[in-house]
């Protein structure tokens, strides 16, 4: 081999160790990258294990936005017995404002919505506003006489401004007087004067068409719609709300005596108060109501009796 050649293949031999090193350089770059991306993955599967060990169910949940009270009469018209009633919820907001000054402690505060069961005993309300016919609750009134039932009516100011008449033959009869408000207003849309104002003026009205002392002072918010503002107004100055058990529907348009009676009959249970109005499908669905329940021994009292009880009664007398 002579120099030229010698130089030649030297040249070569370093060409190609030039290229095994770039090629354990690129090598060893690859391993590097995917040693970083090994590490990634085993970070990111740790961490995925962590939070397995809590599972998403179990986490606690977020914070929600509080929820209002849902209102006092369902779409049906009669109210629920549970404790989240809207009506109930009120009567805890308000009891501690008007504990000190309560009238009629035997009584309880907030809303009455049934009575106590244990003896067989209902109480029928109705509902008188301001557009009542006097004839159609002569009409009621006759009933009652004939069954011999006792009732509470529900009697609105304007009405009995209209018909005193008819509020003093009620209370003559033996039958309860109660408050509806003057005008028929949502009292939840109205002040808290005229909450007490539309009270007080019924109230006096009614004391003088029926010639005595009207007590204990019950009120019946018109439409079910109460707040705690409406019972606390109300209890300042001596009232107690009373919703209802069960609510005949014979106001509404369509209301035949087969509904009515099949209502009433199907929901009535011990120490339930009963609503109606003054309207032609009650005069003519009313006695076979009484009739029946009666007939399943249940006897028709005072709302004072069936909130109290009649070993209450007989404890102040």
């Amino acid at each position: 081999m002579n120099r030229g050649q010698g130089e030649a293949v030297a040249v070569r031999d370093g060409e190609m160790r030039n290229n095994r090193v770039c090629g354990l350089t690129r090598i060893a770059g690859w391993r590097s990258v995917i040693g970083w991306m090994v590490a990634l993955t085993l970070a990111l599967l740790g961490l995925g294990c962590n939070r397995a060990k809590t599972p998403l169910w179990n986490q606690a949940p977020a914070p929600q936005p509080a929820v209002s009270a849902p209102r006092a009469a369902e779409s049906a018209g009669e109210l629920p017995a549970s404790s989240t009633n809207a009506g109930e919820q009120a009567a805890k907001a308000v009891t501690a404002a008007t504990a000190p000054n309560r009238q009629d402690e035997h009584l309880p505060l907030g809303e009455i919505r049934t009575g106590k069961a244990g003896a067989k005993r209902l109480a029928l309300t109705l509902d008188v506003g301001p557009w009542a016919e006097v004839g159609v609750a002569e009409a009621i009134l006759e009933v009652l006489k004939k069954g011999e039932v006792q009732a509470t009516f529900f009697f609105s100011g304007k009405f009995v401004e209209k018909q005193p008449g008819f509020v003093a033959k009620a209370a003559d009869s033996g039958h309860y007087l109660a408050n509806h408000t003057y005008s028929h207003p949502d009292l939840t849309k109205v002040s808290r004067e005229e909450i007490i104002s539309e009270l007080e003026n019924t109230q006096s009205l009614l004391e003088k068409a029926a010639g005595k002392e009207i007590r204990p002072l019950f009120f019946r918010p018109p439409y079910g719609a109460s707040s705690a503002k409406v019972l606390e107004a109300a209890q300042s100055v001596g009232f107690r709300s009373v919703m209802w058990t069960v609510e005949a529907l014979d106001w509404q348009k369509g209301a035949t005596v087969e509904k009515v009676v099949a209502r009433v009959m199907e929901r009535t249970r011990d120490g339930a108060i009963i609503l109606m109005h003054i309207d032609k499908v009650t005069i003519e669905s009313l006695p076979t109501i009484l009739e029946r329940l009666k007939g399943e021994g249940y006897r028709f009292v005072g709302l004072e009796e069936i909130v109290q009880g009649p070993e209450r009664l007989k404890a102040q007398d």
